[in-house]
């Protein structure tokens, strides 16, 4: 399966003045909720993430009540807090339905979510090729 990055609007930078969009490895997963129910959403493919995040507008959609998790510490690029992980979610991605386990956090302000390394990059072989802005997923057998 190949996904495109997905491009938005962005402010100029101090390492290019002219910038007015970025592309990102973001894809399109489905969540998969209560009762069957589907939403896509867009989802940051992440090597550096050691488990997949996902936000309150998730946790909302797939009926979980964040603080009933695992409370976990996260630490990333914004800083520390308070995070809770929940096993079970089930996504798919192109034709492929998975369950993954993630953690929430109430303070994620995002509506994308990230897909880590833990249960997502161990089902694919990953390739995230910068120059053709692709992501590339075979699935491992």
């Amino acid at each position: 399966m190949q996904f495109p990055y997905t491009r938005y609007q962005a402010q100029p930078a101090s390492f290019d003045p002219n910038r007015q969009d970025i592309e990102l490895p973001h894809i399109p997963i489905t969540l998969i909720g209560p009762g069957g129910r589907e939403v896509e959403v867009l989802a940051l493919v992440d090597s550096g993430a050691d488990i997949s995040y996902l936000g309150p507008q998730h946790a909302h959609f797939l009926g979980i009540d964040i603080r009933s998790g695992l409370l976990d510490q996260c630490t990333g690029i914004g800083g520390a807090n308070d995070c809770y992980y929940h096993s079970g979610i089930t996504i798919e991605v192109g034709s492929h339905r998975l369950k993954i386990g993630a953690h929430f956090a109430e303070s994620w302000p995002h509506n994308f979510a990230i897909l880590g390394r833990k249960d997502f990059f161990e089902r694919f072989k990953v390739t995230i090729d910068e120059l053709r802005k692709l992501v590339s997923l075979t699935p491992h057998k």
